[in-house]
């Protein structure tokens, strides 16, 4: 039996940073990470 070929194309890592939309989305998400480290800092407190 012969192997089927995929009909998605190969996407390297870095993709996204091709596209404007792409890259304010990320950018979005990436404001959650200041909140994560702060959070992690109070629990260390024992708030």
């Amino acid at each position: 039996m012969a192997k089927q070929a995929s009909h998605s194309p190969e996407l390297k890592r870095t993709w996204w940073l091709k596209h404007r939309y792409f890259r304010v989305y990320m950018a979005r998400e990436a404001t959650v990470l200041p909140l994560i480290f702060f959070i992690a800092w109070m629990l260390g407190r024992g708030l």
